[in-house]
């Protein structure tokens, strides 16, 4: 019997969710790469971005049933001079598994929408999808996302 949907509260990261995000970030290059992150730099680049809001920002989703991370994403920056605007970029995204199929990405997407809307310097989000994530094209696409003709997907602003 699959788990009910469950509500999550998303927000912004802080510094004392690094250790956290770190372990996200470890547990899901195990299950996309070949190799093994080292944790003590996953950790640094964690806090750097942490640090410096230029280089970008993390969204949560927190569960308190079961209480603890249930999702993130890290999002990144790319100017683009002919709108004279950022795009936010999806620079990644993780899903606890026993989260999975619970709405948990699409929360945290459209919590990412919502933001980018709301900041007028926003031209619009983007992202790649990996070879080893086309499966998730449906789920853009349900999400407002377009397919370029460069492989990208977005939503302009």
């Amino acid at each position: 019997m699959p788990m009910p949907e469950s509500s999550v509260q998303i927000r912004k990261a802080e510094m004392r969710d690094a250790p956290a995000i770190k372990t996200c970030i470890c547990g899901l290059t195990a299950e996309t790469c070949d190799e093994p992150a080292d944790p003590d730099l996953v950790l640094a680049g964690v806090k750097a971005v942490l640090k410096d809001a230029h280089k970008g920002f993390y969204l949560l989703a927190e569960s308190k049933n079961p209480p603890g991370l249930a999702g993130l994403l890290r999002v990144s920056f790319a100017w683009d001079d002919r709108r004279n605007r950022n795009f936010w970029w999806l620079a990644g995204a993780w899903v606890d598994p026993a989260w999975r199929g619970r709405k948990v990405f699409s929360s945290l997407f459209r919590h990412l929408a919502d933001l980018a809307r709301f900041h007028k310097d926003v031209a619009g989000i983007r992202l790649q999808l990996g070879g080893h994530r086309r499966d998730l094209a449906p789920l853009l696409a349900a999400l407002g996302l377009q397919k370029t003709p460069d492989e990208l997907w977005e939503i302009p602003f």
